[in-house]
């Protein structure tokens, strides 16, 4: 999944150097379906998700949910302290993902969910499997624990849900030590999205 998320924030680089992605603008809608008016604290995802601050010490630290002329959009969260790796990067206690795909149509949607299921085995031993529905999607949660031993985090969970032909998928890690319910954090965060 690591593999995974640094190809996608690389491919997001590379078309925002190139000039691909449009005029970097998305205009969030003012209502969204369940009636909520749009909140300008949320972070918002392609001008079709807002999502609400996550609970807790999780700081925004990267995003780029309104860029324009890209169907992939993501934004990351960090919590907990930080500690600097040899190389200038830094890792955090706990971090949060969230990357959604415009996939065209519903059934499309559901094989690319389904690609991004078949990834979490590589790398991960799955400790647990359910279902929970939050703001009428079904995400399927998947908590796993680290096997490779370069990985910064111990376990986590993946939520991936579908709605129209927009895929989403949430990661949650953590470090060995850091005081954190997985499963509660991760029901509160799918809880606070908000569909246009």
């Amino acid at each position: 999944m690591k593999k995974i998320i640094c190809i996608i924030l690389c491919a997001a680089l590379m078309l925002t150097l190139t000039g691909c992605l449009g005029d970097g603008s998305v205009k969030n809608p003012s209502v969204m379906s369940d009636g909520t008016s749009w909140d300008g604290s949320w972070t918002g995802m392609g001008g079709y998700l807002g999502v609400e601050q996550p609970e807790g010490d999780f700081l925004l630290l990267t995003t780029n949910g309104d860029l324009d002329g890209v169907d992939l959009h993501y934004a990351t969260w960090i919590g907990g302290g930080e500690t600097e790796l040899s190389d200038g990067s830094y890792v955090y206690d706990c971090q949060l993902y969230l990357m959604t795909e415009e996939c065209g149509i519903s059934e499309d949607a559901m094989d690319t969910m389904q690609l991004w299921r078949e990834q979490i085995g590589a790398g991960f031993s799955v400790t647990e499997e359910r279902t929970v529905t939050a703001n009428g999607v079904d995400f399927t949660l998947v908590f796993y624990d680290c096997l490779e031993e370069d990985s910064h985090f111990a376990s986590g969970v993946t939520a991936m849900g579908v709605w129209k032909s927009i895929v989403i998928v949430a990661d949650l890690g953590k470090v060995e030590d850091y005081d954190l319910d997985l499963a509660a954090v991760i029901e509160d965060f799918l809880s606070g999205f908000h569909y246009a």
